[in-house]
This record gives structure tokens, C-alpha cells and sequence, in this order.
């Protein structure tokens, strides 16, 4: 029942952010012409000349966390730090915080790296087990929305099903299908406390490729993710008021992909240009 209530609030943001996706493209377009903008982008720092340090994802028995590649790791003062536990006494999982400023307002971000999950020898998951450390992450943080691109979640249970990921209890609703993906409402239990949150899954972008495979899609779910943060926000503000919104609005938008670095790093980035346009910034 959770999801078909929440199903109908955020439907009303979907339709006003849909009016606004044309003329996004239209202003993109001219942009993309701008020899400036071009400039600026080779401007952009591709890492950091100093504080780049990674002791804590560089130790050895966080290399399944990593995907077993140094290539893509959080670094040290922004990764986030989950509570430690006997089976993990770092706190570690492949994730970062970003703080973007639109404007006077920000915007927060959690990226995170989840693999596939295909099955590995003896059954157990190739992930390693970050498909438990995600709901942690989302727990933790706060998260109303936890948006994947990639693959399909292997994190997320079936249509109207339960699973259990190490302490937490997953349940989902029935998922809202759409040419590009899907969404749908996810309850977390973590003993007697429980949350709701939105779950949505852009699956048009392959491994092989290093673009969406369509532009209108792509911003379809851009649209579908606006919708949702809106919907989250209205609802904090339902229940516990002004200062429950307020929380809400401060928390982060969790986005992961099997890498948590070049599509997710793109949706981000998407999202704030996004942002950017609909409050007039550019």
C-alpha cells in the first residue's frame, strides 16, 4: 500500500518537470556551440595536486570493495565512513560525498561503486558484498533516493518481494516500468525502525558503451529523479514539518554504478546542469 500512495504524489511532479525537458535540450544545444564552453571544460582539474590520499580503500581486504582495480577510489576525507562493524572495522564501502553549490542553494551527493553481483564460486556474490553495504550507506546518510545506471540492481529484491542484506530487510513495491528503466517504492527495516525510499534504475546504458544510449531517454530519467527528490521533499515536509524538510532537502541524492565513477559522475553532473537551467543560472 505504501507504494501506490506514493506512487500518485510524485505523479504530479512528473508532469511539470516534463514540460521543461525540450526547452532543456534546445539550451544545451546552444551551449554546445559555444567555443567557451569547450574552453572551460579542458579548464576543469582531472584529480588533485595534492590531498589525494586513499590509505583506507588501498588496504588489501578492501580490494573486492574496489572491484580488485585501484582505478576508481574514494578518497580520503570525503569518503564515507559506515559504522564499523566485526566484518568490516573500517567502516569502508567504494563511496564519496560531493557538495555542489547551484546558485545560493547545494545540492548533495553520495557516489558509490556497486558492481554487478554476478555469482562467484560456492554461490556467493562477486560484489563483494557491497549489495549489503548499500543499504547500510542509504540507512546512514539518510538517503530518500538511491538512483543505479548499468546493470540491472542485483541489490534490489523482485517486484513484491523481501530479501535480506546482512542487518537490513529490503522490501519492494511494484515497480513503475518505463522504455528506459523503472522505479519503485523500497521499504528498509533495520530491527524495529523502518524507512521508505525511492529506488530508480536508468538500464539503457551498457558497459561497452561510454554514452546513453538515447539522449530522450537519458533525460527522461533525469526527470523521473527531479520528480522523485520533489515528492520525497513534499512528503518530509507532510510529516514532520518545516524542520523535516529542511533534512530532506539536506540529504544526498545516492547514485551508484558497477565503476561509481563515469556514469554516475555523468547523472551528477546532469542533474546539477539540470538544476542549473531550470533556476535560470547559466
Amino acid at each position: 500500500m505504501f507504494y501506490r500512495k506514493r506512487n500518485r504524489e510524485f505523479s504530479k511532479y512528473g508532469a511539470w518537470s516534463k514540460k521543461i525537458e525540450y526547452i532543456d535540450v534546445q539550451i544545451l544545444e546552444r551551449k554546445m556551440t559555444d567555443e567557451q564552453l569547450s574552453f572551460a571544460f579542458e579548464q576543469i582539474p582531472k584529480g588533485r595536486d595534492t590531498g589525494g590520499e586513499f590509505r583506507t580503500a588501498l588496504l588489501p581486504q578492501h580490494a573486492a570493495l574496489n572491484g580488485f582495480s585501484s582505478d576508481h577510489l574514494p578518497y580520503e576525507d570525503n569518503r564515507v565512513r559506515l559504522h564499523p562493524s566485526a566484518t568490516n572495522p573500517h567502516g569502508y564501502i567504494n563511496a564519496s560525498h560531493i557538495t555542489m553549490t547551484v546558485g545560493s542553494t547545494q545540492r548533495f551527493y553520495v557516489v558509490a561503486m556497486v558492481g554487478e553481483g554476478r555469482a562467484a564460486v560456492g554461490g556467493a556474490c562477486s560484489c563483494g558484498g557491497a549489495c549489503a553495504l548499500v543499504w547500510q550507506c542509504a540507512w546512514q546518510v539518510g538517503a530518500a533516493l538511491l538512483a543505479r545506471l548499468g546493470p540491472a540492481p542485483h541489490y534490489l529484491p523482485a517486484d513484491n518481494a523481501t530479501k535480506d542484506f546482512g542487518k537490513f530487510q529490503v522490501s519492494c513495491g511494484t515497480s513503475s516500468r518505463t522504455t528506459w528503466g523503472a522505479s519503485v517504492r523500497v521499504r528498509v527495516r533495520n530491527g524495529a525502525r523502518a524507512r521508505d525510499l525511492w529506488h530508480v534504475h536508468y538500464a539503457k546504458w551498457p558497459n561497452n558503451k561510454t554514452v546513453p544510449d538515447d539522449v530522450d531517454d537519458f533525460l527522461a530519467f533525469l526527470s523521473e529523479m527531479n520528480s522523485l527528490r520533489l515528492a520525497s521533499e513534499a512528503e518530509a515536509l507532510g510529516c514532520g514539518g518545516a524542520l523535516g524538510g529542511a533534512l530532506q532537502a539536506a540529504a544526498p541524492l545516492l547514485v551508484c554504478c558497477p565503476a561509481g565513477a563515469g556514469r554516475s559522475g555523468t547523472a551528477l553532473a546532469a542533474d546539477v546542469l539540470h538544476d542549473i537551467l531550470d533556476n535560470n543560472q547559466v
